[in-house]
């Protein structure tokens, strides 16, 4: 048996998976905990926004969401985002922000710093 044998196990290849996603994001998330609504067109949904980045969030239900992806976040201290939901696991999910992103800089950017230095970094590119 060879030394470069290894087990794929599902810890693994969920490691490697958000390993890839970090790679192909173009923004800068950040982990935070901020409480957030779901709108949509058939009701609303709280939710715990899990990381934030100027195209987007990771949010977390207390329930599996089962509603439609076109959908607003809201979260209290900023304002409301509209923007799709991009995957589904259980019950947390990742929405893209359609609104453009130095807006949501500009909107998000004292709370959480990177996100500002991103979408300039970003524009001079």
């Amino acid at each position: 048996m060879s030394d470069r044998t290894q087990a794929n196990t599902p810890d693994s290849d969920e490691a490697a998976r958000e390993a890839e996603e970090r790679e192909r994001r173009r923004f800068t998330r950040s982990t935070v905990v901020w409480a957030g609504r779901l709108v949509h067109s058939g009701g609303e949904a709280e939710c715990i926004v899990l990381n934030i980045s100027i195209n987007g969030a990771k949010v977390q239900t207390t329930d599996v969401y089962s509603g439609p992806d076109e959908i607003a976040l809201e979260i209290p201290r900023f304002g409301r985002f509209e923007g799709k939901i991009v995957w589904r696991k259980d019950n947390a999910m990742g929405i893209a922000f359609d609104e453009d992103p130095d807006e949501v800089a500009t909107l998000i950017g004292a709370a959480v710093p990177a996100t500002t230095e991103s979408a300039k970094k970003d524009s001079d590119s």
